[in-house]
């Protein structure tokens, strides 16, 4: 289900694809739009970003989370702790 930014909520970084974009909010939440590639439930996001075909959201517990053109991608086990990401 497609979600809208609530207002009055501070947007603080976006990232664009190729046919989708990612927004992530001042409280970490994390929203899509453009391709049907939609964010999981995410609410303690720090950092996001978009590659071709999937995004990525970056949760404060430094797990990552991925999702896109195939569905929700597995991150291995070991990717823990991150602090930081590009796409």
């Amino acid at each position: 289900a497609k979600r809208a930014v609530p207002s009055p909520s501070k947007v603080v970084s976006v990232s664009a694809g190729a046919s989708h974009n990612v927004a992530l909010t001042k409280q970490g939440s994390v929203f899509t739009w453009g391709s049907s590639y939609t964010a999981p439930e995410i609410t303690d996001a720090v950092c996001i970003a978009a590659g071709t075909n999937y995004s990525l959201a970056l949760r404060s517990s430094g797990q990552l989370f991925a999702w896109g053109k195939g569905g929700p991608t597995n991150i291995p086990a070991e990717a823990t702790n991150i602090v930081g990401m590009a796409a």
